[in-house]
């Protein structure tokens, strides 16, 4: 079933999480090359693997693109880097897999998004970047950017429940300046990302840059009974088979610039603007003697060019 709608939707690049696959096993379809990054602490007698993440790349993209494997040094997290072979242009797409909150490695999550968060500090210049997956993370009205400061528009939003998971993925958005995909294109994707008989949610996301958006369009969100109805497949598995995870899909316009190095003289005449989080300033801030008498000479030095400016 997998494979043949894999093949209907003529994906490029099909991000995979929780792939349950063992040891150096890989998926294997007929047009694609396998990326992945198995779970390798299981217990030695399961039967599949737990976990793991990957990515199947059409071999077509293998023509046109150098790929190779950027990250995989933290279990959950895989980062491919994608280099155009004509221009040079850089993709880095990254696949998550967070456990969730009742599993029995959920105590993971802060190394977890401090592993990522490197990781966005080390990439984020290089090329257009999106980090997608099942993060087990319900954010409901939650903002992804900070109100007043950033420019951004608001997401429809369809599941209102939050949960930790959610507050730390939001942190997580706001320290790098990225915001979801999800919610920001009208009605295309007013799909929940996860449908069971335990309810609705959503809880995958795909994420970019601020800044980066423009190169993301077409977003939306294919429930697995929709792919099944499209395919023809419908009525073929067990209600028990089928995947409670929908399918997001979205297109990454490459084209649009060139992503070339910025040279020296082109990065000092560049107007750069910095965002601090003051959520979490602490009240002795800047309170100490040394600190507080270096306030008061910088006060005193402004007073003074003040009045030296009016008499002039």
């Amino acid at each position: 079933m997998r494979a043949s709608c894999i093949l209907e939707e003529n994906l490029d690049i099909l991000a995979i999480a929780e792939s349950h696959l063992l040891n150096e096993e890989v998926l294997n379809i007929d047009g694609y090359t396998w990326f992945g990054f198995n779970r390798e602490n299981i217990h030695r007698n399961a039967k599949s693997g737990s976990g793991g993440v990957g990515f199947l790349i059409k071999d077509r993209i293998l023509h046109d693109f150098q790929v190779s494997v950027l990250d995989r040094s933290y279990e959950g997290i895989l980062w491919l880097k994608l280099v155009n072979k004509e221009d040079g242009q850089v993709l880095l797409p990254c696949v998550c897999y967070l456990p969730p909150e009742n599993s029995s490695r959920a105590f993971y999550v802060n190394a977890f998004y401090e592993h990522l968060l490197v990781n966005m500090y080390q990439y984020q210049k290089e090329g257009i970047i999106f980090i997608c997956g099942d993060f087990n993370s319900r954010c409901g009205e939650l903002d992804d950017f900070i109100v007043g400061v950033d420019n951004v528009m608001h997401r429809n939003i369809l599941d209102f429940t939050v949960n930790h998971y959610g507050e730390l993925f939001i942190d997580f958005l706001i320290n790098t300046n990225m915001i979801m995909l999800n919610g920001r294109f009208n009605k295309c994707d007013e799909n929940f990302t996860s449908i069971s008989v335990k309810g609705h949610s959503i809880v995958d996301y795909c994420i970019a840059q601020q800044e980066q958006f423009s190169y993301f369009s077409d977003f939306k969100v294919l429930t697995t009974s929709q792919i099944m109805n499209r395919n023809g497949n419908v009525g073929a598995f067990a209600p028990s088979c089928i995947p409670d995870h929908s399918l997001l899909i979205w297109k990454v316009n490459l084209n649009q610039s060139s992503l070339g190095v910025v040279n020296e003289n082109q990065q000092e005449n560049r107007h750069t603007s910095y965002k601090f989080d003051l959520k979490n300033v602490k009240n002795v801030f800047m309170s100490s003697p040394p600190i507080l008498l270096e306030i008061g000479n910088l006060i005193n030095k402004l007073e003074q060019e003040a009045l030296n400016l009016e008499k002039n």
